[in-house]
C-alpha cells in the first residue's frame, strides 16, 4: 500500500508535501523526497514507514 500511495505522488515536490501533511519532520521529509521512483525499495524505508504506519493505514480502511 505504502508503494502506491508514494507512486501517486509522482514529483518530489508533491512527495515532500505528502510527507509534510502526514507529520514527518521537514528534514527528513526532504531526503525521502529525492527518493524517486524505486517504489519497492522506497516502501519498507523508515521514513515512508513512519509516515503512513499501520494505524494511518487501518484509519483509512485499508
Amino acid at each position: 500500500m505504502r508503494a502506491i500511495i508514494w507512486k501517486q505522488w509522482k514529483k518530489k515536490s508533491k512527495r515532500l508535501w505528502g510527507l509534510l501533511k502526514l507529520g514527518v519532520p521537514r528534514w527528513i521529509a526532504d531526503k525521502g523526497s529525492g527518493w524517486g521512483d524505486h517504489y519497492q525499495l522506497v516502501a519498507p524505508k523508515s521514513v515512508l514507514k513512519r509516515a503512513i504506519s499501520k494505524s494511518v493505514l487501518a484509519k483509512r480502511g485499508l
